[in-house]
């Protein structure tokens, strides 16, 4: 709770907004896969430990980086820790301003990810609006298919193929094959 307190009021007095949690049961129990920020965690704690927590935050779906902090030199846990994607792995004692860089660090990724998924949002949406058909005709154009030979795949006229390619180019927002794939 102290190095908690101390992590928070440092975070605090640099102009973060930061949510305190004495757990990760009780940071789970107000969390938001949506948010934006980073969360800083011990890999030991009472309850889930860290790499629980980790997992979890995995699992959600969540776009937001772990820091691990650690009083503990276990190498073994760090690997697993950043292969599994952790943004940092700080041992304790540490570099007040060093901590404060890899926040800032931490939070550009968090919007990054953001961004990202947004993104990634906005194409399968638009994706889920192709009919069966021109999902299909879709496969094939990326595969490199020109549009007589997907006509003869699909045994329709050339002139259907380019209509379902101009509704696909349309729905899905682009403006060349390139593009599209």
């Amino acid at each position: 709770p102290a190095i908690r307190d101390a992590v928070s009021l440092s975070l605090s007095l640099s102009g973060y907004h930061i949510a305190q949690f004495a757990s990760a049961e009780d940071f789970f129990s107000a969390f938001d896969p949506a948010w934006m920020g980073c969360v800083i965690a011990d890999i030991r704690m009472p309850g889930m430990s860290g790499l629980q927590l980790q997992n979890r935050l995995i699992e959600s779906g969540a776009h937001i980086p772990i820091m691990f902090m650690t009083g503990f030199a276990d190498v073994d846990v760090a690997v697993d820790a950043m292969k599994r994607g952790a943004f940092d792995f700080i041992q304790k004692p540490f570099s007040t301003q060093a901590h404060l860089d890899r926040v800032h660090d931490a939070l550009d990724e968090s919007e990054r990810r953001f961004n990202r998924s947004l993104h990634d949002s906005s194409i399968a949406a638009r994706v889920a609006c192709l009919t069966p058909q021109e999902r299909k005709i879709t496969d094939y154009v990326i595969a490199g298919q020109s549009s007589p030979a997907i006509a003869r795949m699909l045994g329709l006229s050339q002139r259907t193929v380019q209509n379902h390619r101009a509704n696909i180019m349309d729905k899905l927002h682009v403006n060349s094959t390139a593009e599209l794939i």
